[in-house]
């Protein structure tokens, strides 16, 4: 009964896909199983958080709607697995908006799905990056600058001091005149 509700080119598909057993032969959960392997969209998690991000109402769309449309998103957005590393990730390509920033902004939603646990460091893009040309005053290798440097670093040369906690403490002094 399930099946024959769908359309004949739907029906075709999914009759190809259990080929070479018959519709008959699968139960109703078996049945639902199937047609969701076939025609359910899968959508990933990082594409439902971008376009929950970039919500906007419509022009013709009353405001019930729109909240319906928010809170559904929200809930695919799943918040509680989201981390803050992930988050500044996010933001940082939902704010790549200009016409300009498109190429940019599908290399770096691919990035972000094929690494789910990637930092913002780790996200910036090396062909846009200014310092890619540039010399280290620390080791003179181009491509990073100064304190960016891991090879320094590596082989002790350049030691950082502990940081120490500074306070300044500022007085007001008045004199009181006494007759």
């Amino acid at each position: 009964m399930l099946v024959g509700k769908l359309g004949a080119a739907e029906h075709d598909r999914y009759l190809s896909f259990i080929l070479p057993r018959r519709s008959s032969e699968f139960s109703f959960k078996e049945t639902i199983a199937k047609l969701a392997v076939l025609f359910d969209v899968q959508e990933s998690l990082i594409s439902k958080r971008y376009k929950c991000l970039q919500l906007t109402r419509k022009p013709e769309e009353d405001l019930l709607t729109y909240a319906c449309r928010v809170n559904k998103s929200c809930v695919e957005f799943e918040l509680s697995k989201l981390d803050e590393e992930q988050l500044k990730c996010l933001l940082f390509v939902c704010g790549l908006r200009e016409e300009r920033d498109v190429e940019v902004r599908t290399r770096l939603l691919a990035k972000i799905e094929d690494r789910e646990q990637i930092t913002l460091q780790q996200l910036h893009w090396v062909q846009y990056c200014g310092y890619k040309s540039h010399k280290c005053q620390d080791c003179g290798r181009i491509g990073h600058r100064k304190g960016h440097c891991n090879t320094a670093n590596q082989k002790g040369k350049f030691r950082h001091s502990p940081s120490v906690e500074t306070r300044i403490v500022t007085v007001n002094a008045c004199a009181v005149a006494v007759n």
